[in-house]
């Protein structure tokens, strides 16, 4: 399973990066002239009046957008640290990410969902069980399930005595795995 780090927002390709800057050094310009042509036709007192109206709607938009960009840039920043997709069964984390080869969920919320611990026998057991697309290692090492072999493992996990089993299966299966698969590129055509 490969891991991309979110890109922050606002961030743009050179190009259109190029061509934001370009927009305000513009805008700048523009503001700048209309200042010094109302000055030299009006004076300063009535050109100020005719000016600054024209001037603060323009900046009344700049500071909006810049202040929800900003906001979103603040945001990212405080949560950059928690990648993927996160949910809460029984006011439990369970994160959950979407990438190109599918979907995973995290070995280590699940088995804080049951309550067990994941050591690395367990971790190792796994491995071998449901193979290296069903349960792999990431970069940082975190281990991640991916989903269908999740719903497998918890499937012969759980019997009828084991009910947080069966319910944290239920959520993944009805609740929460088939959005994300709708929502995923070509979503219609993953597993079930």
């Amino acid at each position: 399973m490969s891991r991309r780090r979110p890109a922050p927002p606002g961030a743009f390709e050179r190009g259109e990066r190029r061509q934001h800057v370009g927009t305000y050094v513009l805008a700048f310009l523009f503001l700048a002239l209309t200042f010094v042509g109302a000055l030299r036709v009006y004076g300063l007192g009535i050109g100020l009046l005719i000016w600054l109206p024209g001037a603060g709607s323009l900046a009344a938009v700049w500071f909006l957008y810049g202040g929800s960009r900003f906001r979103a840039w603040l945001r990212w920043l405080t949560m950059r640290r928690l990648e993927g997709r996160h949910f809460a069964f029984d006011n439990i984390p369970v994160r959950i990410e979407c990438t190109d080869e599918g979907i995973f969920v995290n070995a280590a919320d699940v088995f804080a969902v049951l309550d067990a611990p994941l050591d690395p026998a367990a971790a190792r057991r796994l491995a071998l069980r449901l193979g290296e697309a069903g349960f792999a290692r990431d970069p940082d090492g975190q281990w991640w399930f991916e989903s269908g072999a999740l719903l497998a493992w918890l499937e012969t996990r759980g019997d009828k005595h084991d009910p947080l089993t069966r319910r944290l299966r239920n959520w993944l299966e009805r609740d929460t795995l088939p959005p994300l698969r709708r929502a995923m590129p070509g979503g219609a055509d993953l597993p079930r």
